[in-house]
């Protein structure tokens, strides 16, 4: 049976605007990204494209219509193809925060999500999904999608497309370089298409592996990864996804992370200590990162209180970072009894952290989603053994035993025992700095410089 595929306006450009003319007629064929309708928003010109194939089988704007973001300007009778689910919208006046639609009832949402929605400060009722039900993964997606709408949506990058012809009649351009799927990759898409040049698009990780879940992305992130001349991951584990999503094999590079080694170094420990005032014969176990529960900090406090309980040395945490989760970890260290070994000192100036990671016996990063995490490079070219999760690029850079070890599974057991271990081997710390995947910027540079001069031939 044939299914509706809704097609919302400006989706891209996070503005309203006027439409300029209609390329189809209903009952006319479509292919999915073939442009469909001009608008006009802040006197540019926007294309926006089929979002599946099928019959176009009504608009609902006509020309001369002003439509808001998010406004229905389409219906496309795709057969077996599931329609993606429009841009959330503002709730409507007299609707309580978590309610649905009138006559809808409450909005059905996980634990999860509801707590990550309060977190962000989002009206999870705003969320729509295709299944019904608001999972993690949907709540990330909204607010990866918002912070994307904040700093001007991709709509802004296709608007200097004619910017971008003036800059290319006074000084050819030969490639574009284009880093993160969505909007990055789809503006690079059209400015390619438009200047008659190739693009190499760079994929980071919570663009592969968050945004596509949100289906009104989706389809844009595999537009410009099936596109693009080169993809350049930062991990192995990203080049799958990205195969998954679009991308041929063959144009795929695999180009990790740097880390700049004149900063990120073995120090002197005992001084480290000192500096940061860490007792003689107590264990430190340090994490960066945004606090938030994706980080797995939860599961790095309970493995320390389980640790604790169980040994006679002095264990102390030290989380570097802030975010919503704080109040939520300060609790929980409570509840714990992990009061007065827990330190979460907010964000560290980048030439401080040397000093963290030397002065740590462990560092710890049990996150549930992660691409290439650079604070993990960091550590190891400080020397500091690893203690990590088996997600995104992390299992590529562990090396069980000889830099630190990878978590078997999400357990509180799991996290205690492989802390006692991590805790009572002895390490070699200027080994570890000099791990395989420990490599200077300039490398990494070097490396995507050959990509870009690949492209830009054509081989």
């Amino acid at each position: 049976m044939p299914t509706n595929v809704i097609m919302p306006a400006l989706e891209l450009a996070q503005e309203t605007g006027k439409v300029l003319r209609w390329m189809k007629a209903p009952g006319d064929t479509v292919r999915k990204g073939e442009p469909l309708v001009e608008i006009e928003t802040d006197k540019v010109t926007v294309e926006i494209e089929a979002p599946a194939s099928g019959v176009l089988s009504a608009v609902t704007a006509q020309e001369g219509d002003v439509v808001p973001v998010g406004q229905t300007i389409a219906l496309i009778a795709a057969a077996g193809e599931a329609p993606p689910s429009p841009p959330s919208t503002l709730s409507p006046p007299g609707r309580g925060q978590g309610e649905g639609p009138r006559g809808e009832g409450p909005v059905r949402a996980s634990p999860l999500a509801r707590k990550i929605a309060e977190e962000h400060g989002v009206d999870i009722a705003r969320i729509k999904t295709a299944s019904g039900k608001i999972e993690k993964a949907d709540v990330l997606a909204f607010v990866e999608s918002r912070k994307t709408a904040a700093n001007g949506g991709a709509g802004r990058l296709v608007a200097a497309s004619p910017k971008a012809r003036r800059l290319a009649a006074e000084r050819p351009v030969d490639v574009i370089d284009a880093h993160y799927a969505y909007p990055d990759g789809h503006a690079a898409r059209l400015l390619a298409r438009d200047l008659g040049v190739p693009y190499v698009l760079s994929l980071r990780g919570s663009d592969a592996y968050v945004l596509s879940r949100f289906p009104a992305r989706r389809w844009r992130i595999e537009q410009a990864l099936a596109a693009a001349t080169r993809v350049v991951t930062v991990s192995t584990a990203l080049a799958h996804a990205a195969q998954g999503l679009g991308a041929a094999p063959e144009r795929i590079r695999v180009i990790p992370n740097g880390v700049d080694t004149h900063r990120f170094r073995p120090l002197d420990r005992a001084q480290a200590r000192g500096t940061l005032g860490v007792p003689d014969g107590t264990r430190l176990l340090l994490s960066v990162g945004r606090l938030a529960e994706v980080k797995g900090f939860d599961l790095l406090l309970r493995g320390m209180a389980r640790l604790a309980r169980h040994s006679e040395v002095p264990v102390r945490c030290a989380i570097l970072g802030e975010g919503p989760a704080r109040g939520r970890l300060v609790d929980l260290a409570r509840t714990l009894g992990l009061e007065g070994r827990l330190d979460l000192p907010g964000w560290v100036k980048s030439e401080d952290l040397p000093t963290w990671y030397a002065a740590a016996d462990l560092f710890v990063l049990l996150s549930e989603s992660e691409g290439w995490p650079n604070v993990v490079v960091e550590a190891l070219a400080c020397g500091a053994p690893v203690i990590g999760s088996r997600v995104g690029g992390i299992p590529e850079m562990i090396s069980d035993g000889v830099n630190g070890f990878l978590l078997p599974e999400r357990s509180v057991e799991a996290t205690a025992e492989l802390l006692a271990l991590g805790i009572e081997q002895s390490w070699n710390r200027e080994a570890i700095a000099h791990s395989p995947v420990v490599r200077d910027w300039t490398e990494t540079a070097k490396a995507q410089l050959e990509v870009l001069h690949e492209a830009a031939g054509g081989s």
